[in-house]
């Protein structure tokens, strides 16, 4: 068999190393385990740096298997995979050895990772949905992973909905098939387009906007970032997001049809999730609840361009290639981010300038000052121009200014985070999670020169670079002032602003959901009490049955022995040849 052969036979050992290491007894306990746990997503970061496109087929695979490495995926896989290496390097010297859940850790982390590879790779519809599923409530617990009582409300709020979401996916994706037949990706978005219905598009749309963090649905997002392990925050934000816009791209008729009435809506509660998130992100005093803010403002935006492409078919050719960069862009810039917040906490033996400037470098680059945050920045303005939504460009760049605040507010706590950890002597950061964290600031600052698109990476030309940075200015010169007349002259303000917490509308809707919740349980031990007492009675009107029955038996023995001697009697009179005479009427 030739290597040309077995090659597409790398996606399915891409998916199925992490799952056999999973299996693997004594991860994080034994040296040689850890290191083959570390090595889950080398599999696929070579097939995406390396291999040339390919496709598998699985026919004995569920309803048929159909996998694919193309253009569109490759540059998905290669970043998530790279901060998977990166940030599951970080993880081993982030939890303590004395953590009894390491092994825990490690084996969930395996599971999300084989779920997320999985979803990326999947063409056919089931294969999909199973990493998507796998990935969702694997992840539930590295959210659970403290214990502690913050937590079990994050893990709450991320599991409660993930099942709401994956309702709504699942029922789309069955409606959708249905319909049109469909057994592939590519074949369901062809016949949503032929179709042209609203109602299961909108169902595809908020089952993936969960997980997208959509307004409305992204309740679990501020609240499980913040409290899940560093290394777990990173690829929440920076790739599992992703599997949510993944949705919307692979599973939407998007450059097929138009379809004004959800792209409308998609591209209104887009923009309105990113300005409100940053604005409510500027009141949290953690850097991780900040930065969860961030993330969910950053997909809006990406939200809202989904959403302009939906309505106008004649965009997404153009947009799709700037898309695919500011999703790789967002993940290793935001994972680096979250990988810093551990540093901070933990501030290792360098010079304070050389640690700030790592924490820096990413906030830059996400506000499309520095790196690959102009590329980005740049071939998104370009496509809405030329397809005459220059209103929707402006509008990102005015969110682009609560982008800019939201990493001053970063930086500022991640500055008193540090301070407070050396006043107190935190134990300094260990190898490996500098190691991790510099090779993510490495491989997010290089980005434009490493990952493959389907078009080439566009630099902005010099007389559209003020149109792409002042928001960076103005959001800058509104951080400094906000600082230093607010923050720093007032300490009342900084503490006032301490009391914010993150989760915003999920404390408006806790207490009815808990009475909900409280209600339907009721209900359901009222539904119980109610079976027990019908089977209760069921046995006792089976018990009065049976006793009725044995007194029948009793009576018909007390018969037989009452016309035994009658019967007896008269044998004997036919026998000895009296005269019996029988009244016959």
């Amino acid at each position: 068999m030739s290597l040309s052969m077995l090659m597409p036979w790398g996606l399915a050992v891409a998916v199925a190393w992490p799952l056999l290491l999973a299996s693997l007894p004594g991860l994080f306990e034994r040296r040689l385990a850890t290191l083959a746990w570390l090595s889950g997503p080398l599999p696929a970061l070579a097939l995406a740096l390396w291999a040339p496109a390919m496709e598998l087929s699985l026919e004995a695979w569920l309803l048929g298997g159909h996998w694919l490495l193309d253009e569109t995926r490759r540059p998905l896989l290669a970043f998530g995979a790279l901060l998977w290496a990166l940030a599951g390097g970080y993880a081993w010297g982030y939890l303590a050895p004395e953590d009894p859940h390491r092994g825990r850790f490690a084996r969930l982390w395996s599971l999300t990772l084989a779920g997320n590879l999985l979803l990326l790779v999947a063409e056919d519809i089931p294969s999909f949905y199973l990493g998507f599923a796998l990935m969702t409530f694997a992840a539930y617990g590295l959210v659970l992973h403290r214990g502690d009582e913050e937590a079990r409300r994050g893990a709450w709020a991320y599991l409660l909905l993930a099942l709401v979401g994956e309702g709504m996916i699942l029922a789309g994706l069955l409606w959708a098939a249905g319909e049109s037949g469909a057994l592939t990706l590519t074949a369901l978005r062809q016949g949503i387009a032929e179709q042209g219905g609203n109602a299961v598009v909108l169902l595809l749309w908020l089952g993936f906007g969960v997980k997208a963090g959509v307004l409305g649905l992204h309740l679990w997002l501020p609240l499980a970032h913040p409290v899940a392990p560093t290394p777990a925050s990173a690829v929440l934000s920076g790739v599992v997001v992703k599997a949510g816009v993944w949705g919307w791209w692979q599973t939407l008729p998007l450059g097929l049809v138009a379809l004004p009435l959800p792209g409308s809506l998609m591209v209104t509660l887009g923009l309105l999730g990113a300005f409100l998130a940053a604005l409510y992100g500027l009141f949290m005093s953690q850097a991780k609840a900040v930065l969860a803010y961030s993330t969910m403002s950053q997909l809006g935006m990406l939200a809202a361009l989904t959403g302009a492409a939906l309505q106008d078919p004649r965009l997404w050719p153009a947009l799709l290639p700037a898309l695919l960069l500011f999703a790789a862009h967002h993940g290793l810039n935001k994972g680096a981010l979250f990988l810093g917040v551990g540093i901070a906490q933990r501030p290792p033996r360098l010079p304070f300038w050389l640690v700030g400037a790592g924490l820096a470098l990413p906030a830059w680059a996400l506000v499309g000052a520095l790196a690959s945050g102009l590329p980005s920045k740049w071939m998104i303005k370009a496509g809405l121009h030329e397809g005459d939504w220059r209103g929707l460009a402006l509008a990102l760049s005015w969110a682009a200014v609560g982008t800019t605040v939201l990493m001053g507010r970063t930086l500022w706590c991640l500055y008193h985070e540090w301070c407070r950890a050396v006043d107190e002597g935190a134990e300094p950061a260990s190898r490996a999670m500098l190691a991790g964290w510099l090779g993510c600031l490495a491989a997010a600052a290089l980005l434009p020169v490493w990952l493959v698109l389907p078009e080439a990476i566009r630099l902005p030309p010099w007389g559209e670079l003020w149109g792409l940075l002042w928001p960076v200015v103005l959001g800058g010169i509104l951080m400094a002032v906000a600082i230093q007349q607010l923050l720093g002259r007032h300490p009342a303000v900084e503490a006032a602003v301490a009391t914010w917490r993150p989760g915003d509308l999920w404390w408006l809707v806790r207490h009815p959901l808990c009475r909900w919740m409280l209600d339907l349980r009721r209900g359901v031990e009222a539904l119980h009490r109610h079976n027990e007492r019908w089977h209760e009675a069921r046995r006792s009107w089976s018990g009065r049955l049976m006793a009725g029955l044995d007194g029948l038996e009793r009576v018909e023995t007390l018969l037989r022995w009452l016309l035994l001697p009658l019967i007896l009697g008269m044998g004997a009179l036919l026998i000895w040849g009296l005269p019996v005479t029988l009244p016959l009427g």
